[in-house]
């Protein structure tokens, strides 16, 4: 398993730099917000499926819908909804 706060972290940061740029500029920043959440995603449910603690699944339930969350601002029919990407962000750095 990986350090769940070192990726968590980087998915945070990659956040906070798509919400400085310019909605042109913040592609490779939300991709990259992706690709940590879903390493995060991974890491959660390695950790379900070797404790099988009711936490566990919790934790893994709350990173399923931040990742949903994202994945939803890939392909949106009326630009990035910036309220998302800060909801997003938000819920990440709640997460234990």
């Amino acid at each position: 398993m990986t350090d769940g706060k070192a990726t968590r972290e980087r998915a945070v940061a990659a956040l906070d730099r798509a919400l400085d740029k310019s909605p042109d500029g913040a592609k490779d920043d939300l991709t990259d917000a992706i690709r940590a959440v879903a390493e995060l995603r991974d890491d959660r449910v390695k950790r379900w499926r070797h404790t099988g603690a009711a936490d566990d699944r919790h934790g893994l339930d709350a990173v399923n819908a931040i990742l949903s969350l994202l994945a939803g601002l890939e392909y949106p029919l009326a630009g990035i909804k910036w309220k998302r990407v800060s909801e997003a962000r938000d819920s990440l750095k709640k997460l234990s």
